[in-house]
Parts: C-alpha cells; structure tokens; sequence
C-alpha cells in the first residue's frame, strides 16, 4: 500500500514514527514537507532530516487569498505516486476543499483521506456559534483596515459562521480521523460520525525508548536519587503555561522542602521564567539546564 503523509515539518520525534510506519510490510510510505522553515511550525522546534528512511519530496508552501495553504506542484505529486492514502494534518485541509488541481487529482487517484489533528485546544461547532453570537472580534488573519470594513457592515459575525460552515464543510472530507486524544464529541458537534474517528496515542517509536532506556541503566546517575525531583521537558513557550508549573511547584515546596523541579528545553519565555522563579524566591529548587 502507498501512503503519501502531508507534514507541516521534520521533526526530529515524528520522523521516527513515520519511518517506523515505513519499515511496516507493505507499506510504502513518501512525506512531502516545506521546502524551507514552513509557516505552520513552532518557535525552536528542532527540525532534521537525519536517519529518516522513508521517501521526502519538498514543496514550496503556497497561501490563496487568507483562504488556505497548499503546496505548489501537489496536484502533480498527486498523480505521480498515485497513493492509496494520503494522510494530511488540519493545517493543509482546506486546500483540499478550495485547490481545484488538488481536488482533480484526488478525485482522479481515488485515494483514501485521513485526517491527522489534535484538537485538544479546540471549540465545539456549538461553542464556536455561540462565540460568534456574542463576540464582534475581527478575524487575527485580517488587517485591521479589513476588519474595520466588515465592522462598518455589519458582517463581522456573518463571516465568522461562513468561515465556520467551511470548516465543517472541510472536516467531513476525511474518510477517517486520526487524532491522540478521545475527541469523539468535538468531531461528532461537526458532523463526524463514530466509526470515522480512530485514537491512536501520542506515542513515539517504542522500541527506541526501551533500548535506550536499557542503555542508560547501565550508566552512571547524572544527579543523585530525589523522590520529589519534577521534571518538565519541551520548548518554553507561553501556551504550555511553565509559568502555572513553577507556581504549582512553590506551593509543593512548602510541603516538601527537598523538591525540586529542572525545566529542560529553550524558547523564548526562558529569560521570563526565570525571572519569575526569582520573584517566587524558588533558589536552587528550580533549575534550567538547557535544552
């Protein structure tokens, strides 16, 4: 079977799960991928293509009127490879409801559509109609002279449901949804019935994990044992809310006055963070080793 996977990056822990998906037998598996940083990926997310096994075609991404993002020349690819599946995460699903060579070419190859999203941050279809009723908030992609014009007009909120009418719209292209987490009432609130939604966990390769774990048993401790050590691992970024932890941790600390906690990662809340463990007097508990 040939799955085509649309990824907006090559990040270092998903390419082991797609080039683990590509060592499946019979599977035959190519990523297309920006060619270049790519709008749709995070402040200091480390990117490499550094033992993938799996097929890359890089395209330039390609934005249509605010509307939606595409590659250009991926209707081509499309006909090219001729997948069975082709596998795309939210970020590039209107170009499959807008992009008419895209929704040709796919029409053509009568390839399965999948889905890939994690929508643990998201509004319901009926929150986001009553959002819409209440608020009168232009849109964040618009200049503010755009959403100046559609305030005078009184569209503002009309825009909003037809915005939000393409996005159901566009959600119910997908044969299946893969998500990481049980979002079965959020897709079900557009339309998407059970049997379309699959939850696989947000795992990476496994099997790696295990073999370095049996590695580093054997190695000699980087820090001496501590039952009340904390650890937070990833990019520091204002909406994994570090600061919420650090705030969390000075009360824990009152209890257990030998805890610590290490915030390993970089980003660019690193300097505030720091800060903030000096106006919550945390000391030596909280530490920043890097990334």
């Amino acid at each position: 079977m040939k799955v085509l996977y649309i990824g907006n990056a090559l990040t270092h822990y998903y390419n082991l799960v797609l080039s683990r998906l590509n060592n499946e037998p019979g599977i035959e598996l190519a990523v297309i991928a920006p060619a270049g940083m790519g709008a749709f990926i995070g402040e200091g997310v480390h990117q490499t293509k550094e033992g993938i096994n799996f097929r890359l075609i890089e395209l330039e991404e390609s934005r249509k009127f605010k509307l939606y993002t595409s590659f250009r020349g991926l209707a081509r690819v499309l006909r090219q490879e001729k997948p069975d599946v082709v596998i795309v995460p939210e970020t590039y699903l209107r170009a499959f409801l807008f992009d008419v060579p895209v929704i040709a070419a796919m029409k053509s190859i009568r390839a399965g559509f999948i889905l890939k999203s994690i929508p643990f941050r998201y509004s319901t279809y009926q929150e986001a109609l009553s959002e819409i009723t209440k608020s009168s908030v232009g849109f964040a992609s618009l200049p503010s002279i755009a959403n100046n014009l559609l305030r005078r007009l009184g569209m503002i909120r009309l825009a909003k449901r037809c915005m939000l009418s393409i996005n159901r719209r566009a959600f119910n292209l997908a044969d299946a949804h893969v998500n990481y987490v049980e979002a079965y009432e959020y897709w079900a609130s557009y339309g998407i019935p059970r049997k379309r939604i699959f939850i696989t966990r947000n795992s990476p390769d496994t099997d790696m994990l295990f073999a370095t774990r049996e590695k580093i048993e054997t190695e000699p401790r980087i820090l001496p044992l501590n039952p009340y050590r904390l650890l937070h691992v990833g990019r520091l970024v204002e909406w994994k809310r570090v600061d919420m932890l650090m705030r969390a941790f000075g009360r824990v600390r009152v209890r257990f006055p030998a805890s610590e906690l290490l915030i390993i990662g970089s980003g660019p809340e690193e300097e505030k963070l720091k800060k903030l463990a000096g106006e919550l007097r945390l000391g030596a508990s909280v530490s920043f080793p890097g990334g």
